[in-house]
């Protein structure tokens, strides 16, 4: 999802009304509006996804995780009935860890207004242990989500055509 900003001034007239990220003094600024759009969509027909094993296969077949050099952080978004709303890059790293702050991750799942979400992150290795700083990660994200109210339903490590499920592992309730 992008947002996108748009200042209406109200001193030129002549101007077209609305200016994309432009410094006006506040007496400048009648009206600020924010608009989320899609920044692009990718069809796939998988049928719902209803289990960690459905979207490892979502994110093997969209982004071909296995084969990356280094490690990406995606957020899936869903909506009450655990419909899929987006699925956003939220951190690029390199080949040993990806940062991934609850500030961004809950960021963009608010701004596509999603009522649960499963972080979805690989390890070049190929091996799809979690390690100390995921856990770490792990228990961060799920507590900022309660605060938030959105649902964390799983926190998934890709290897090389495996994956872990923290909630298939119960550590996620």
């Amino acid at each position: 999802m992008v947002v996108t900003t748009y200042i209406k001034r109200s001193t030129r007239k002549e101007e077209s009304p609305y200016l994309y990220r432009i410094k006006l003094s506040r007496e400048d600024i009648t009206e600020a509006k924010v608009h989320l759009s899609k920044e692009k969509e990718v069809p796939y027909v998988a049928g719902p996804l209803t289990g960690a094993s459905k979207v490892a296969e979502l994110m093997f077949n969209l982004f071909e995780m296995e084969y990356l050099a280094d490690e990406y952080v995606y957020m899936l978004g869903f909506d009450a009935k655990c419909g899929l709303l987006g699925v956003t890059e939220i951190s690029h790293g390199c080949s040993c860890e990806a940062f991934c702050r609850p500030r961004e991750l809950f960021q963009a799942a608010l701004l596509m207004n999603a009522e649960g979400i499963v972080l979805v992150h690989n390890h070049p290795s190929g091996s799809c242990e979690i390690s100390k700083s995921d856990e770490k990660n792990m228990k961060e994200v799920v507590s900022a989500g309660e605060l938030l109210r959105v649902k964390v339903l799983d926190y998934i490590v890709l290897g090389q055509n495996e994956y872990y499920s923290a909630a298939e592992q119960n550590q996620i309730s």
